[in-house]
């Protein structure tokens, strides 16, 4: 359940780099989630690099802190990703009530080379940590590196486009 319901101005997230800045969202660090801390257009941010020595695929993986999300029947929520647009493409995996590991369709990437959003409307969000221990993660499947700067879980719809030095902003 989510306890921000009565305040839409709460919200969790993570400004990614050489040190994590927290709002009740954790970057974790798995044997096939390694990431490194990168400089990517001026920006402070993690790179989850492929190849890697690691097991199968890389991710990167997110806990939402149990006080503000937890075991819900169907979730709702928006997940936003600050990401640069450079290589292939990106999916989101996230603990539903249906599997711990829903997959959702690919963004394709478009390689501008400038840093961008993308926004995730999960409507049946279980969030039970059974994401290996998380909530949520970011793949390539071997599609190359990623790079990712901030994230945001919402429990309201976001202002589209979204505006990520304004994040509460919403619509209505």
């Amino acid at each position: 359940t989510i306890k921000a319901d009565e305040d839409r101005s709460l919200n969790t997230w993570i400004d990614l780099g050489k040190e994590n800045k927290e709002n009740l969202l954790t970057q974790k660090e798995e044997p096939d989630g390694v990431t490194e801390p990168d400089i990517k257009a001026d920006i402070d941010c993690r790179k989850v690099p492929f190849p890697y020595s690691g097991p199968g695929e890389n991710h990167i993986y997110f806990e939402i802190d149990d006080s503000f999300l937890y075991d819900g029947d169907d979730n709702e929520v928006w997940i936003v990703m600050e990401y640069f647009d450079s290589g292939n493409r990106i999916k989101l995996h996230y603990d539903s009530n249906d599997d711990a590991f829903k997959s959702t369709d690919y963004i394709t990437l478009g390689n501008t080379n400038t840093w961008k959003t993308h926004v995730w409307h999960i409507t049946d969000g279980r969030f039970e940590n059974r994401c290996n221990g998380s909530d949520f993660r970011f793949i390539s499947e071997g599609a190359g590196d990623i790079w990712i700067n901030r994230v945001w879980v919402l429990p309201f719809e976001p202002a589209v486009p979204f505006d990520p030095e304004n994040p509460e902003k919403h619509n209505d």
